[in-house]
């Protein structure tokens, strides 16, 4: 069975080989996740960040964001790896819309690196993946959040559950402003009812896992379900995240 397993995975790489997530380019080695040069242009956030968002401030002395400062939140808190440009942007939008499914295994892979500790420190009972739509899950074929999360589960043994269910069929966020934001993802989400019987007790702490967090709409919206079921705390991981000042 190992041996088949072997000669299909060997096969697949053949027929798609895995790519860059930065230029795209073939990789070689195949092991490779990333291309040497390209590693070094992706934003990773270095600097001083808000305590609650994760997003990048000016100063150190600033605790939070200017968005975080101005009202309070469900999601407590958050971790970011980079900041959301053109080079993020077009990595992203490979993964999400042009198939580009082996991205994951880096973002993962980056993910654990660069966030080791926000887990360590948290201890998130479960990853819980930002769902789609049933309609464009069946069109997309993948939900990119799910195989992150999935991603990150083989790699810290942090267990992955899909907690939760769209069940509108939103406009994409990044067609809308900060106010609509809001009223696109508004009671867009439930519970999944199957799920949550197979949980041995209520989880003290998830993490919601997605790619981008801009004005935390959507991780808003979410946390207000999980907290509504008994949930104490709820945080996220995101690729990436707008600029705060």
């Amino acid at each position: 069975m190992d041996q088949i397993k072997s000669i299909l995975t060997g096969f697949a790489a053949c027929l798609y080989p895995p790519r860059c997530p930065v230029c795209g380019e073939i990789l070689y080695p195949a092991d490779q996740r990333i291309c040497p040069e390209c590693v070094k242009k992706l934003p990773v956030i270095t600097g001083p960040r808000c305590v609650r968002c994760s997003k990048p401030v000016e100063k150190e002395e600033a605790e939070y964001c200017y968005d975080c400062a101005r009202r309070s939140f469900l999601c407590e808190r958050g971790f970011a790896l980079w900041r959301y440009d053109r080079v993020t942007a077009e990595s992203i939008a490979a993964f999400k819309f042009r198939g580009r499914k082996e991205y994951a295994a880096f973002y993962a892979q980056e993910a654990v690196r660069l966030a080791g500790g926000f887990l360590r420190r948290y201890r998130p009972d479960y990853l819980v993946p930002v769902p789609l739509h049933r309609r464009r899950l069946a069109a997309r074929g993948y939900n990119q959040a799910a195989l992150l999360a999935e991603r990150i589960e083989r790699l810290t043994g942090i267990p992955e559950i899909p907690l939760l269910v769209r069940i509108r069929n939103t406009r994409p966020q990044k067609e809308l402003n900060d106010k609509g934001r809001c009223q696109n993802v508004d009671a867009a989400f439930a519970l999944s009812q199957a799920e949550w019987r197979r949980l041995p007790g209520i989880p003290k702490t998830v993490l919601l896992i997605d790619d981008i967090y801009t004005t935390g709409s959507t991780v808003e919206a979410c946390a207000a379900v999980l907290k509504t079921a008994g949930i104490e705390h709820v945080m996220f991981l995101t690729l990436c995240i707008g600029r705060g000042f």
